[in-house]
């Protein structure tokens, strides 16, 4: 089995429960991204250095 290292993601401002999730699991906010089809911001995670996912 392969180890991951780094993990992104992001999520909406209104979704407080993906929010909350994301922190809960390990997930650090690091920034601000904007989608690419409707340059809605978006608020992005990222998690790294960590086993076991």
């Amino acid at each position: 089995m392969q180890k991951i290292d780094n993990i992104r993601l992001d999520t909406h401002a209104d979704n407080l429960i993906m929010q909350h999730a994301s922190e809960k699991l390990g997930f650090k906010r690091c920034g601000i991204i904007y989608c690419i089809d409707d340059g809605s911001p978006r608020i992005a995670y990222q998690r790294y250095g960590q086993t076991g996912i």
